[in-house]
């Protein structure tokens, strides 16, 4: 059975915010949003934990922990540096190529998807 461990730190909200905001906001607006909604919600700094494994990958969060079956996972896309993975219920994961804590964490990590009929987009 593979496993991957990884810590994220406010990876997912920083680039869900930035994209929002990218596309949504003007710049200078959103930095004040997104200034406030740290401020607000102090937990969203914290790091947040991913545990992939051959059956699911488990999110864990100051707030709360989630496990989710791989065939809730509609699609992956990736870039040079991330992955991004959509949920069905239309919650999107951002998966940093640097929490990965090598390029066969990595490869192992295309293989699970790769064994689930996931996949990859470029």
């Amino acid at each position: 059975m593979a496993i991957i461990y990884m810590k994220l730190g406010l990876l997912i909200l920083s680039t869900y915010l930035g994209i929002a905001g990218f596309f949504l906001m003007p710049k200078v607006q959103f930095g004040v949003v997104a200034k406030r909604i740290y401020k607000e919600y102090p937990y969203l700094a914290e790091p947040v934990q991913l545990l992939i494994n051959d059956d699911l990958f488990i999110y864990t969060s100051p707030v709360g922990k989630a496990e989710y079956a791989w065939k809730t996972i509609k699609k992956v896309a990736e870039s040079n540096s991330l992955f991004v993975m959509l949920h069905i219920t239309n919650v999107h994961y951002v998966l940093p190529k640097r929490a990965f804590p090598n390029a066969e964490t990595i490869d192992l990590f295309k293989t699970i998807l790769t064994n689930h009929d996931i996949e990859i987009s470029q």
